[in-house]
């Protein structure tokens, strides 16, 4: 057993969760993949960036989290919790969106 954990944009109210992993499963290839897409400020200039998927909506996700305030936050955080975030609810998810990302870059089908 354990906390699954899920990661939060305050500003744009985005989140995703690559399979409802735990924290340290989440440092695979999909998570770190859909961070560095979400975070790059120069993608697409040469051999090795990240490949665009075919999808407008997935695409304008590339570097959209740049200077946003991003929390990765468990399903037992507390209030006491440095950054806890009282409600996510409202957050869109975009984890299907980061999912093209992956697929167009050979990443799971998962």
């Amino acid at each position: 057993m354990g906390q699954y954990h899920a990661v939060y944009n305050e500003h744009r109210r985005e989140m995703f969760c690559m399979g409802g992993a735990k924290l340290l499963e989440q440092c695979d290839g999909l998570t770190a993949l859909a961070f560095l897409y979400l975070l790059s400020n120069s993608n697409g200039r040469g051999g090795g960036d990240i490949a665009r998927p075919e999808s407008l909506e997935a695409v304008k996700l590339e570097g959209s989290w740049l200077n946003c305030r991003v929390v990765v936050q468990g399903d037992y955080a507390e209030k006491e919790d440095r950054c806890f975030l009282a409600d996510t609810k409202g957050y869109k998810d975009i984890t299907s969106l980061l999912m093209e990302v992956i697929q167009a870059n050979g990443g799971s089908d998962a």
